[in-house]
């Protein structure tokens, strides 16, 4: 069953022996443009993942190329940082993988489901509940849920 708690979900990101810490909060459209409040009220970091990409642009392009590898060596450094609460709160995602393709975002999905081992800190990951083509495909869906790494709708 489907979890409806960020909260729990990140407890359980927290733990220091759980190998991959990346979960994923389908986020109710009425905290879209919010999570900065969201995270405050979840004591994580926000991290614009749009903004993230910006900066790491070199100085004068013009143009984000965005492809599966870059996206996952962002997230991935990412989670090599240190925040305030061990944990990450990284939005806009959606952006981002709406540039990939399915068979990407497929790649994507499964790559940060396994391979984000030991990780300094842990990430949970936000998409608009809306955004369905985006989400991990159905047996991957099972797969975070039966994890318990699946959230959907805020209790805050």
């Amino acid at each position: 069953m489907e979890s409806n708690n960020p909260a729990a979900l990140l407890a359980m990101l927290r733990r220091p022996d759980l190998r991959v810490r990346v979960g994923l909060w389908l986020q109710p459209l009425s905290t879209i443009g919010a999570e900065a409040d969201e995270a405050a009220r979840l004591m994580v970091q926000p991290v614009d993942l749009r903004a993230e990409l910006l900066a790491a642009l070199p100085t004068g392009a013009r143009y984000a190329h965005i492809n599966e590898g870059g996206l996952l060596t962002l997230l991935d450094s990412l989670s090599q940082r240190n925040y305030a609460g061990g944990c990450a709160l990284v939005y806009n995602l959606d952006l981002l993988l709406a540039a990939l393709t399915q068979q990407e975002q497929g790649s994507a999905w499964e790559f940060l489901f396994t391979a984000m081992v030991r990780r300094k800190s842990a990430l949970l990951l936000t998409l608009p509940i809306t955004a369905t083509r985006l989400m991990p495909n159905e047996p991957a869906r099972q797969q975070w849920l039966a994890a318990q790494r699946l959230t959907s709708v805020s209790a805050l």
